[in-house]
């Protein structure tokens, strides 16, 4: 059977219709992330919550922003003539009036696009819409953190520790991790965050757990903590 199929796969023609390709490249970010650590450690050590929490977002969401799926929504400010004479394979989803001016949400209907322009200029109107994605991208920034996790998650257990949970940064022990690997202010090394007395870890991203002076912190993705 598996010959079979072979030989049916060997002399298959296919025809390409489209390619993509990628240049090598080497510490992509690792300018701009050794600049946004530095804020954040900086803003820590001045006591400005809103500079640390600013460049802590930039650069935990940053690299998953390449991964998006590419958006046929788009959003201008427009007067009534531009709506008027907006082409059929667009749908007008909202408009906000402001004065002789809208707020107008419109989306793209690829079949209506198809239909009026074709398949190959729908590729060329998609690879145009202001989406600057590269999911090979996000695939290797989250491939290597999962390298770097799992390298903590080794060391564990070579001291003979527990692992209770663990998720894409972080990682629940029944003791500590050497001093060495602990350091808030180095890429790379982790962040002793709570000493915990009780926790129940149910599922990635959904959790409960009680420090040893009091703090209870909740997770549940996708529901609001209250």
């Amino acid at each position: 059977m598996r010959k079979a199929a072979l030989s049916v796969f060997l002399h298959m023609s296919l025809s390409l219709s489209l390619a993509y390709s990628f240049k090598r490249g080497a510490n992509t970010f690792l300018q701009l992330i050794t600049q946004l650590n530095g804020m954040k450690v900086e803003a820590q050590l001045n006591k400005q919550p809103t500079i640390r929490n600013m460049a802590k977002l930039l650069m935990n969401s940053m690299y998953g922003r390449f991964g998006m799926k590419p958006s046929v929504l788009e959003t201008h400010i427009w007067n009534q003539d531009q709506i008027d004479s907006l082409e059929p394979y667009w749908e007008l989803q909202s408009a906000l009036s402001y004065g002789e001016l809208y707020l107008v949400s419109i989306q793209l209907n690829k079949e209506k696009f198809i239909e009026l322009q074709g398949q190959a200029s729908l590729k060329k109107m998609l690879t145009n819409l202001s989406n600057k994605t590269n999911v090979a991208i996000a695939a290797a920034v989250t491939s290597y953190s999962r390298m770097i996790i799992n390298n903590y998650k080794l060391l564990a257990l070579s001291l003979g520790l527990e692992l209770f949970y663990s998720d894409t940064d972080s990682l629940v022990l029944n003791g500590p991790l050497p001093p060495e690997h602990i350091d808030s202010a180095t890429l790379g090394k982790l962040k002793l965050e709570h000493t915990i007395k009780e926790g129940i870890f149910v599922m990635p991203k959904v959790y409960y757990l009680e420090d040893i002076d009091g703090t209870i912190v909740t997770k549940c993705k996708g529901f609001p903590v209250n």
